[in-house]
């Protein structure tokens, strides 16, 4: 009897491992030009909201990030747009990481995952807002 619960735990131990294994995030390298421009929309949408995040956090405007996040509801809600309107023609990015290299040869990285992340983070200093929308 022991020897067949051990058995089932080892089976069961391994079947989270390889589940929770399965859903961490991949890279995906984007070589089609369609898909770089794409992925460049949804860059160029959250990079002004992130760079204003960044500036509010280093000027301690705000005592976390997402505090200062929630300062810029329209830029939070423009990006989000562009990221599902993104999701929605590319459904296999959700939740991944991508990269690809511009005609320049600088190269650019984006995490889905993080993002999701980010847009269903709750308002800590607009309790009443919600999600960020």
């Amino acid at each position: 009897m022991k020897i067949i619960s051990l058995f089932l735990l080892v089976i069961i131990t391994t079947a989270i491992s390889f589940n929770s294994y399965a859903e961490k995030p991949i890279n995906i390298e984007l070589k089609s030009p369609s898909d770089v421009q794409d992925a460049m929309k949804m860059q160029k949408a959250y990079e002004p909201l992130f760079n204003k995040v960044a500036e509010c956090f280093d000027k301690k405007l705000a005592q976390s990030s997402i505090e200062c996040y929630c300062l810029y509801p329209t830029e939070a809600s423009q990006a989000k747009t562009v990221y599902e309107s993104t999701l929605s023609q590319h459904p296999n990015w959700r939740d991944q990481g991508i990269y690809w290299f511009s005609d320049e040869k600088k190269s650019y990285q984006l995490s889905f995952y993080g993002l999701r992340h980010r847009f269903e983070q709750k308002c800590p200093t607009h309790p009443s807002s919600g999600t960020l929308r």
